[in-house]
């Protein structure tokens, strides 16, 4: 089983970030949240090899500048170790051209935002408890 310890999520709307990095301290005492407001942000925050180096990235789709779409594909286009770093878009898109976009760009898994906190403490259970990176046959966490 993985331990994911380092967690980036970057996501535009403050309330949706409140709300995860609380239901994240519920779920793992021992993990690192670093918060971020949008895709070009988390880029050039990658662009100077953070340290710690993130375990996952919860990256939102719509966000101003660059979305998490354009973020994904600069991440997986590039030639160093970022390139493999475990991504699950975090979208409340349902879409299905959503969903196939982002396993086209290289995403590792999709999950749509829950609408309540027990489902997203239970979406946080199983991405931080699970060995899901290990385990490809649903691609849609939910």
């Amino acid at each position: 089983m993985q331990t994911i310890k380092n967690v980036y999520l970057v996501d535009d709307d403050q309330d949706d970030r409140i709300i995860f990095a609380e239901v994240l301290r519920e779920v793992s005492q021992a993990v690192n949240l670093r918060e971020i407001t949008g895709g070009e942000e988390l880029c050039n925050i990658l662009n100077d090899n953070p340290e710690p180096m993130p375990d996952v990235i919860f990256l939102n789709i719509n966000m101003p500048v660059k979305n998490g779409f354009e973020c994904l594909q600069e991440i997986r286009s590039r030639n160093d170790q970022l390139r493999d770093i475990k991504i699950i878009m975090y979208s409340t898109s349902q879409n299905p051209d959503s969903i196939y976009t982002a396993l086209e760009l290289g995403a590792d898994f999709y999950a749509v935002k829950p609408a309540d906190v027990a489902s997203l403490r239970s979406l946080l259970e199983k991405v931080m408890t699970s060995n899901i990176f290990n385990d490809t046959s649903s691609f849609v966490l939910r």
